[in-house]
């Protein structure tokens, strides 16, 4: 029996919307913004490989007051792909960005943020994809012998 936190569950910017609230994720996102007085970074994922059910755009709102004294100003530029675990706030389209498109913003609050630094994008979003694959696959597998 395990007494320590629970894993976070590693996932693509665009698979945020899946998670209920206060699940732990693990994902990478690019800064786009950074709102200084709210602590609250806006990351993005705008895939090299889109799913069919990927809406326009993804961010994700994450709240760094948590973390803001023990990060190093390089970690928070803009464009610089980072490294994000935390907890899902909520997830969803926006009320505020419905009409605009569908633009899905997850609100997530972050206990760890680290550099990704040179990343292969299209590498990284491949291997990922088929991690995520064999798990769903895993998972329908065990729940079907289950059920046995």
């Amino acid at each position: 029996m395990s007494y320590g936190p629970n894993p976070a569950s590693l996932t693509l910017l665009e698979g945020l919307g899946r998670f209920p609230a206060r699940s732990k994720v693990r994902f990478l996102g690019c800064i786009i913004s950074y709102h200084s007085p709210s602590a609250t970074l806006t990351v993005s994922h705008k895939s090299l490989y889109p799913s069919s059910h990927q809406p326009k755009t993804q961010e994700a709102k994450v709240d760094i007051s948590n973390l803001i004294r023990t990060l190093s100003t390089d970690v928070l530029q803009n464009g610089e792909w980072i490294n994000i675990i935390g907890y899902i706030i909520k997830a969803g389209i926006g009320a505020e960005n419905n009409a605009q498109g569908g633009v899905e913003v997850a609100y997530i609050d972050a206990v760890q943020i680290w550099s990704a630094g040179a990343i292969d994008l299209g590498g990284y979003e491949r291997s990922l994809r088929e991690k995520l694959e064999v798990d769903q696959r895993s998972a329908n597998t065990l729940g079907t012998s289950a059920r046995a």
